[in-house]
């Protein structure tokens, strides 16, 4: 597959024992500890590719996708996931807001 140039594509890895969610799209920010507004941003995350992904995390989830209730992130896609935690559970969970457009897993 040749991505078109305005798809963002990761493939092909091999992870070993990640601490967090090896995929984390987070439009929330944090000044001096004080929470900012998720939900502002226009800022538009869309066409992303994911697959061929093997290895071991520490704990679910396989990924965390925080998107802006304004400009909600679209099409992401994710294929060939194979991960497990390091005490040999299968890696099973998503964590998602204003996502549309789930390719290959759910929300």
């Amino acid at each position: 597959m040749i991505p078109d140039a305005k798809n963002i594509t990761f493939q092909n890895f091999t992870v070993s024992a990640l601490r967090g969610a090896p995929f984390s799209i987070s439009q929330c920010t944090t000044f001096s500890g004080v929470a900012g507004d998720c939900n502002s941003s226009e800022f538009l995350i869309e066409d992303i590719l994911i697959e061929n992904i093997k290895g071991t995390i520490n704990a679910d989830p396989i990924a965390t996708y925080q998107c802006s209730g304004a400009a909600p992130c679209q099409h992401i896609s994710m294929f060939d996931v194979e991960l497990e935690t390091v005490n040999g559970t299968v890696a099973t969970g998503w964590s998602c807001k204003n996502l549309v457009g789930a390719v290959g897993f759910t929300c």
